[in-house]
């Protein structure tokens, strides 16, 4: 996962997250906003004041470290942003990597 170092967050945008679906349907479940739904397999979707937010999650595949027997489920999970100025957005994927952080350097 990587954390968004201080760009602009565009109204669509993606990353690529090694995480199984099951583990990011139940980090998501603690995001701080309240208004929130699954939408759909793989579908979330945020209500915040102002504007609202869709998340996709999409599976890609394992990714197998290459001499190793360790593969890491991955995901691409794609951001749509409706009608949220640009400090909104920056703030929404703060709090979302924030969120999806883990343990480590």
């Amino acid at each position: 996962m990587s954390i968004n170092l201080g760009k602009d967050i565009p109204e669509r945008y993606e990353k690529i997250m090694s995480i199984s679906r099951p583990e990011f349907a139940r980090t998501i479940a603690r995001l701080p906003w309240a208004e929130s739904e699954e939408t759909g397999e793989g579908r979330y979707g945020f209500r915040l004041d102002p504007g609202e937010v869709m998340i996709e999650v999409t599976a890609m595949g394992d990714h197998v470290i290459e001499g190793s027997l360790l593969a890491l489920p991955r995901q691409r999970v794609s951001f749509e942003f409706k009608n949220m100025d640009q400090k909104t957005r920056n703030d929404f994927i703060a709090q979302f990597d924030s969120c999806f952080q883990r343990g480590g350097g």
